[in-house]
């Protein structure tokens, strides 16, 4: 057995001792209490591509931590390394490396600020827009944990991006293949919106501007298609947003939502059923999760 061999089996025992789901996390916190973080690190970059995709399944299941321990591995210079990888050719690589940046974005805010500090977003939602589905649809967790735990500013940043565009082009793929990245991609859009009114409100406006530059990028109409979607969350969250972003009554200057004028449609269903989305708490979502299809990337 060569050093290569060895140190890869060395990152996979580091790899399955952090995989950890238990709510405490003890076998996270033994691999940074081991001092091995740092070594897991650098070896991001290794040439031996076996070596990298070890290093990475051990690095993304320590951030899949809680927030302190997501940091303790921040601060051991991942987000860097990790943007170097999202130019990677192997496409396991890449899925993984997506994945971690989505769980990063579920921390909080000042964890997003370093992961747009390093440029990483501007490539995530390339992959978001026109990335494989599999890649597509961890690209989806980044943004919509973004939009969750964002700032004010840091949202404008995400809108200044033209972040919306590969949103709405990535729900309207999903509507067709994926039930759940649709929820998320709504949720996200929701966020959005929300953010909008509150920036409206600050600045004395009347319309909400991401509101309007849903509409302009042709994600008004995929919205409102959502409503014919045969699961029923998915209906309820987009009448969700149709009702509180969207209401007829602005088209005369009367009503109370964000000055556009779409309303959301009955279409045979009960509209007073509450909308629940799994794993959200007023509209956020569940920390960390699994890599979507529960496989390994590689």
């Amino acid at each position: 057995m060569n050093d290569d061999e060895v140190l890869t089996d060395c990152c996979w025992a580091f790899a399955y001792l952090s995989d950890d789901s238990s709510a405490e996390n003890n076998r996270i916190q033994a691999v940074l209490e081991s001092g091995a973080v740092a070594r897991l690190v650098k070896l991001l970059a290794h040439r031996n591509p076996n070596i990298k995709t070890s290093a990475l399944r051990a690095c993304a299941n320590v951030v899949t931590g809680n927030d302190v321990q997501t940091q303790a591995i921040l601060d051991a210079g991942l987000i860097p390394a990790l943007t170097g990888l999202l130019g990677d050719a192997k496409r396991g690589i890449l899925k993984e490396t997506v994945w971690c940046f989505s769980n990063i974005t579920a921390g909080n805010s000042e964890q997003i600020q370093l992961v747009i500090d390093a440029g990483a977003i501007p490539p995530i939602l390339q992959q978001l827009e026109r990335g494989e589905h599999d890649i597509q649809k961890e690209a989806a967790w980044v943004v919509g944990n973004f939009a969750s735990g964002c700032t004010l500013g840091q949202i404008q940043w995400l809108m200044n991006h033209n972040a919306l565009q590969p949103i709405v082009t990535a729900l309207k793929y999903a509507v067709a293949h994926d039930a759940k990245i649709v929820l998320v991609l709504l949720e996200c859009i929701k966020s959005i919106l929300q953010f909008g009114a509150e920036l409206a409100r600050r600045d004395g406006n009347e319309e909400n501007r991401f509101a309007l530059m849903l509409e302009d990028c042709g994600g008004l109409d995929v919205v409102e298609g959502c409503q014919q979607h045969e699961n029923e969350e998915i209906y309820q969250a987009a009448v969700s947003i149709l009702s509180t972003f969207f209401t007829a009554e602005d088209e005369d200057g009367s009503g109370g939502g964000d000055g556009n004028s779409s309303a959301p449609t009955d279409g045979g269903r009960n509209q007073n059923a509450g909308f629940s989305f799994e794993g959200s708490n007023d509209g956020g979502y569940a920390s960390h999760h699994s890599l979507s299809d529960g496989s390994s990337p590689y």
